[in-house]
């Protein structure tokens, strides 16, 4: 029952989103699939994240109310400046792993096609070069299911990986959930993104997840300073 999407969008901007459907199965897939894509067309036009969230919860009311519903989870990434806009509709918490520190996005909202007016709360985040944005479905927290602290595990995990290749990351945290709960439940998906400063371009500092500023990182291959860009690594 779960769709994923990363993408480029017009005016510089990165997508990556996920939904899990009501339900398992195909109609399930069919539920987030089809919410994941109308996000990326509403987004692509030029719709803020609000309407394009709120235009998703009222397609999905019109199917029948109490019947169709969706999670959404998206993080809207602003290549020119490393601004992140996180959106969450009954979504799990995602998570911003800088070097050792980890820290936690979430914002309670009950899902898509439940409620006439859903709410709709950005949280707002700046990320510099080698942050690595990770989401998941709410199985993968649930792996953790004796534990009541069902993010501590992930937490735990984010913060002694090394690797910063998004791929090998993401294929971790799905193994280590399947080994915590070798029968699944529910479905298990993690997407994760590594933000990184084009060639040529200055990097800026940046606070850590404390709120602390430290000093920039010098640019890759000793670029000269330039307008900031970043360019997107996904699995």
């Amino acid at each position: 029952g779960d769709s994923a999407v990363a993408c480029s969008l017009s005016g510089g901007r990165y997508l990556l989103a996920l939904s899990d459907g009501m339900g398992v199965g195909r109609e399930a897939a069919v539920q987030s699939g089809e919410s994941v894509r109308l996000l990326q067309q509403l987004l692509d036009a030029g719709f803020n994240a609000e309407v394009a969230v709120r235009t998703v919860n009222s397609v999905l009311l019109l199917r029948g109310p109490g019947d169709t519903f969706a999670t959404l989870d998206l993080a809207l990434l602003d290549l020119a400046t490393g601004q992140a806009e996180f959106v969450k509709v009954g979504a799990a918490p995602s998570f911003i792993k800088r070097g050792r520190d980890v820290t936690v996005v979430r914002v309670s909202a009950v899902p898509a096609g439940i409620v006439t007016e859903v709410e709709v709360d950005p949280e707002r985040r700046t990320l510099g070069d080698g942050d690595l944005v990770v989401m998941v479905s709410d199985g993968i927290l649930d792996a953790a299911r004796d534990d009541p602290d069902k993010e501590r595990w992930l937490l735990d995990f984010l913060s002694r990986e090394q690797s910063t290749d998004p791929e090998e990351v993401a294929e971790r945290v799905l193994a280590r959930a399947l080994t915590l709960t070798p029968a699944p439940e529910d479905d298990l998906t993690v997407v994760v993104a590594r933000i990184a400063v084009a060639d040529g371009a200055q990097p800026q500092p940046r606070p850590k997840p404390t709120g602390e500023w430290v000093p920039a990182q010098p640019a890759p291959r000793g670029g000269a300073a330039g307008s900031r860009s970043r360019r997107m690594q996904r699995r």
